[in-house]
């Protein structure tokens, strides 16, 4: 790495730390929407920085099962990018940054695109920044409606390993407390995205945390999501967790043309149960 790659990743960004700012939202799309299938598709995809925004678009457009996506998750992106990928897929949605890059006035966070409406968005700031740049993290969560079908559904981007291993751990036990929290109020929850998990221990620490929720590894068995940047390892960073479905089907793309990780996605059963999914 040269050293003005260095002394950029040390900048300090500017974190944005209040629970309901900056927000954006689309729902043009609400009124439009057909009737739901007892079949639906939810999708998570790190694209790199937000780059390859135009790539992106491409490469999820000619994959059948991401451009059927009624749901797509999306991390390290910029309001700019996500309203572009929004309307070239004709989907809602919701960004919310965690923070703006130094030097770039980019902005850094996680967002929702849906086929359904969006209510209810929430920040979730997590714990901790990186001990070089100070960079926080934070979960966009929101209630997405499909024709009556609630989701509680929340994009998640956890710290890297330039974070203790003590601090990024407790991260997830913020998440955790959030999701016993959400168990009072919603039977139904999708939660997907990139927990930078590198090792294997560590992703059964996170597996089981979720299990210990009633949450299933819906992803489970894709294998390596990264395409990698990190010797010797495999990587399986991206994640789907969901609470109160059946899953019928999962997989990911692999192919590097528009990001470092590989998009992952899971078909679902809607149950009828899921008609009355939020209450309060």
């Amino acid at each position: 790495m040269s050293l003005s790659l260095i002394v950029q990743a040390c900048r300090r960004p500017n974190n944005y730390l209040n629970d309901d700012d900056p927000i954006y939202m689309c729902n043009d799309l609400s009124d439009c929407i057909g009737e739901m299938n007892d079949k639906f598709i939810v999708s998570s995809f790190n694209i790199e920085k937000g780059a390859k925004i135009n790539e992106a678009i491409e490469f999820i457009q000619q994959h059948e099962k991401l451009n059927a996506s009624e749901i797509i998750f999306l991390q390290e992106m910029d309001d700019q990018g996500t309203q572009q990928l929004a309307e070239s897929l004709n989907m809602n949605y919701l960004y919310i940054p965690i923070n703006n890059e130094a030097g770039t006035n980019q902005d850094f966070g996680n967002s929702i695109l849906t086929k359904g409406e969006i209510t209810d968005p929430y920040k979730l700031v997590l714990p901790n920044g990186q001990f070089h740049n100070g960079r926080m993290r934070a979960l966009s969560v929101a209630t997405i409606s499909l024709k009556g079908v609630k989701f509680r559904t929340a994009s998640v981007h956890l710290a890297t390993v330039f974070m203790t291993s003590k601090k990024r751990w407790q991260q997830v036990e913020s998440l955790k407390l959030y999701l016993t929290e959400c168990n009072e109020n919603h039977d139904t929850f999708i939660i997907g995205g990139d927990f930078n998990a590198v090792t294997t221990s560590y992703r059964k620490k996170i597996i089981n945390m979720f299990d210990s929720l009633g949450f299933a590894h819906a992803s489970s068995g894709v294998g390596t999501t990264q395409s990698g940047k990190i010797p010797f390892l495999k990587p399986e960073f991206d994640m789907i967790f969901s609470k109160g479905l059946s899953v019928l089907d999962k997989g990911k793309i692999v192919d590097s043309s528009s990001s470092d990780h590989y998009p992952i996605w899971t078909q679902f059963l809607n149950i009828s149960t899921n008609s009355e999914t939020i209450r309060g």
